[in-house]
């Protein structure tokens, strides 16, 4: 397994391009963490975690525009 992403770990549910889309509409859009959980129909709580880098921080982050 590749130290860059999960998505082949067997129980891994989305792909990081999800949470690298998340992450973006977090950061350069400024959507709430609710917001951004109803955008990519996933639970608030994993959005937060994502969004806080706790979950899949080995992804980098969005640079600024």
């Amino acid at each position: 397994m590749s130290s860059e992403s999960q998505e082949d770990h067997p129980r891994a549910k989305v792909d990081d391009d999800l949470v690298r889309y998340a992450r973006d509409l977090r950061e350069r859009h400024g959507l709430t963490f609710k917001q951004v959980a109803e955008v990519v129909d996933q639970p608030y709580e994993t959005v937060r975690k994502w969004l806080r880098y706790t979950r899949r921080p080995f992804l980098k982050r969005i640079p600024p525009k």
